[in-house]
């Protein structure tokens, strides 16, 4: 499983404290355990992902997710209406179908 340092931040952001430290111990433990890889994302990636959010009028972070997925050969988990722009580019998925 991948994730982004900003899907983390994101996630953070709407936990209370007290599951946010609850929230850090599962991250760690899953990365020790190779069960999930931070991403992190190039110079190019960024610019791109600057350039979709302006083509198509979405959040910066959802640009660049779905740049990391296509090059990670990834699928992107969302309920976001906004991504299906990019499905020529990535597979998309709701977590419940997986």
């Amino acid at each position: 499983m991948l994730i982004c340092e900003i899907s983390i931040i994101e996630l953070k952001n709407y936990l209370g404290l007290d599951r946010k430290q609850v929230f850090d111990r599962i991250l760690k433990a899953l990365i020790e355990k190779d069960k999930l890889t931070v991403l992190d994302y190039s110079e190019n990636q960024f610019k791109e992902s600057l350039h979709f959010s302006k083509k198509y009028g979405i959040p910066k972070a959802d640009a660049l997710f779905a740049i990391l997925a296509r090059d990670n050969n990834a699928i992107l988990l969302t309920r976001d209406y906004h991504f299906e722009i990019f499905n020529k580019i990535i597979k998309i998925s709701k977590p419940e179908e997986l």
